[in-house]
């Protein structure tokens, strides 16, 4: 079942690599699939990794799919199979910060970190307002940290295409 989320997760991202290789802020694709559903990818390239979030279509989960793709991981155990509870760290202006958590799964052939990504309206609301995002392992120690240039438009798209009814 892992696999399959990743496998979907790669093949609905791969435009993406193409198209963000070089990004600084969070790139914001929308479209159609071939089967005619709404999706909406967020992505992301800095520092060595590549991270992505997307969602298709109206959900009653909500929840991104994630994928982080790196041929290092600092401070995260990372073989094949493991898996690990990843924690968002929002960081907020004038100091305030956010966490939210998901579980993950790594492919080792892939140097892929993997999950979904559950989101309420506030989550969504941090995610647009963060000056950056600090991945914490585990443990709390800090993975990478990340620009949220773009943020706020990513997180728009989101809402209107697969959460509408998170306002």
């Amino acid at each position: 079942m892992r696999h399959l989320i990743w496998l979907s997760a790669l093949l609905f991202s791969f435009p993406l690599l193409l198209s963000s290789a070089l990004a600084s802020q969070w790139d914001t694709q929308t479209g159609k699939d071939r089967n005619g559903k709404a999706y909406v990818s967020l992505s992301l390239e800095q520092h060595g990794f590549y991270f992505a979030l997307s969602c298709k279509g109206k959900q009653k989960k909500h929840d991104l799919q994630m994928v982080l793709v790196s041929d290092s991981f600092p401070n995260l155990y990372s073989v094949d199979d493991a898996e690990a509870k990843l924690t968002f760290r929002f960081n907020l202006p004038h100091g305030a910060t956010y966490n939210a958590s998901m579980k993950a799964w790594y492919y080792a052939g892939d140097k892929a970190w993997t999950g979904p990504f559950s989101v309420d309206s506030g989550t969504l609301t941090f995610f647009a307002d963060a000056k950056s995002l600090t991945l914490l392992n585990p443990e709390g120690n800090e993975v990478a940290t990340f620009t949220m240039k773009g943020s706020s438009t990513a997180a728009k798209a989101v809402r209107r295409i697969c959460m509408s009814d998170l306002r």
